[in-house]
């Protein structure tokens, strides 16, 4: 009597199997770059979404613990000329936020300003351009 088991056992390869297994090692390993490389792409994506949420959570807490936050505010100069001082004024709580002294630039832009519109600088007259004297 017998009894026909199978097991697997070690087999010399045919050069037609080699060749058919060097095929597929090709493409598996194709394969296997092309998911390495999405998966780079796919950690990079998530660790910058990553990065950007926690950024967000920080701003937000930081809003939320303090109770305050940056924003463009409109403000103005104020000059106080008799004491050579200057002071920024927030328009929206008119508080005094910065306090300079009065510079060379701020008085020249006020003489600008204060000068009448009628006094005109003189300019010379373009050559052969008629002169009408007036008599005296």
């Amino acid at each position: 009597m017998s009894t026909t088991v199978i097991r697997t056992l070690s087999c010399d390869l045919r050069y037609a199997e080699i060749h058919k297994y060097g095929e597929e090692l090709s493409k598996t390993i194709e394969s296997l770059a092309e998911a390495n490389d999405l998966k780079k792409a796919s950690a990079a994506y998530h660790a910058e979404k990553i990065a950007s949420l926690e950024k967000d959570v920080r701003q937000l807490s930081r809003k939320i613990s303090t109770k305050k936050e940056d924003r463009e505010v409109k403000c103005e100069w104020q000059y106080r000329w008799e004491e050579g001082m200057k002071d920024l004024v927030r328009l929206d709580t008119f508080q005094i936020i910065e306090t300079l002294p009065i510079s060379d630039a701020d008085h020249q832009t006020r003489l600008e300003l204060e000068k009448p519109e009628n006094d005109l600088p003189d300019t010379p007259e373009p050559e052969g351009a008629a002169v009408e004297k007036i008599p005296e």
